[in-house]
């Protein structure tokens, strides 16, 4: 089939054209035909223009391949410095709670001071009323003795 188209086109110098086709409501005069370097021409520049949008086509994509890798690669920064964020917020979180956790304790330690101060400040109390008894007992008994 190859060598038909071939053999035909080498032969043939031009296409004869579709008699019964209009051009904006005019007839095309009868038996008009298209030079076969005219159709070569045209195929030549439509190739022209494949080959343009191919290329076109290659730099877009390679453009695109391009941006995603930099949008890829800031992507990447950015979810680095937000665990490095995170990592930080969480340790002072930590320190945070070993903070209150103390506080609690200071809390506790100074209710438990407070608590036996109150009970030393009674038993001295206690004491003190102890020794006075005491000195009021030996000193009847001196009286006593006198």
């Amino acid at each position: 089939m190859l060598v038909f188209y071939f053999i035909f086109f080498t032969t043939v110098k031009g296409f004869l054209l579709n008699n019964q086709q209009s051009n904006g409501g005019q007839n095309l005069p009868t038996n008009q035909y298209m030079k076969l370097s005219k159709f070569y021409e045209e195929e030549k520049r439509l190739q022209q223009k494949m080959e343009n949008l191919q290329l076109d086509t290659f730099t877009l994509r390679h453009d695109m391949d391009n941006s995603f890798v930099l949008l890829t690669a800031q992507l990447q920064e950015k979810l680095e410095l937000l665990d490095t964020k995170l990592s930080d917020i969480t340790k002072i979180n930590e320190t945070l709670q070993d903070v209150l956790k103390i506080e609690e304790k200071y809390k506790s330690v100074n209710l438990s001071y407070n608590k036996l101060k109150n009970e030393n400040t009674i038993l001295q109390n206690k004491y003190n009323q102890v020794l006075t008894e005491l000195q009021l007992v030996t000193n009847k008994t001196k009286q006593l003795d006198n």
